[in-house]
């Protein structure tokens, strides 16, 4: 075990078994190797920072980042093997997460942001044009008086909607 360094951080208790797994071995093999996480993440191509992200089991390996690894610590396959049952619970949790955010927001389905904005941005066009005709509005400079309202309640949703699932990346 190498003398220089900060005592690990435990792995995170609430992590899916899998990715603890993989993050508790890779850091066994990391000590008995007696690299740092800089020394494994400049060997394996990668940052200390994603090796410690690794081991706390609080992000999801890649394959060529596991083989990286692995070859990196000798471990012959032993990382590799551990990678199929990470990858397949990182999937299942994404997937329980975006069910979680199709919730159902005042009487609105299931629904996300691009969707909204979509809905906000067609409103917002004068009628004419959302229906394919090709007029256009007949002063550039008119604003419909009522427009400021509905953005303001449609950005009032989008901060309902975060407040109850979280920010949605697109």
């Amino acid at each position: 075990m190498p003398s220089t360094g900060r005592k690990p951080k435990p792995i995170d208790p609430d992590a899916p078994p899998p990715a603890a797994v993989f993050g508790r071995t890779l850091r066994e093999r990391r000590l008995t190797e007696g690299f740092t996480q800089t020394t494994l993440g400049q060997r394996a191509g990668c940052s200390a920072q994603h090796i410690s992200g690794l081991e706390l089991a609080k992000v999801c390996p890649t394959q060529r980042c596991a083989a990286a690894i692995d070859a990196a610590l000798s471990a012959e396959g032993a990382l590799l093997k551990l990678l199929p049952a990470a990858v397949c619970e990182r999937v299942l949790a994404a997937r329980a997460r975006a069910e979680g955010r199709s919730a159902t927001l005042d009487g609105v389905g299931p629904i996300d942001r691009r969707t909204l904005l979509e809905a906000g941005a067609a409103a917002a066009l004068p009628a004419a044009l959302t229906l394919g005709s090709s007029a256009a509005p007949t002063q550039a400079r008119e604003v419909d008086p009522a427009l400021p309202g509905h953005w303001t309640r449609l950005l009032n949703l989008l901060g309902r909607h975060d407040e109850l699932v979280g920010p949605v990346r697109c």
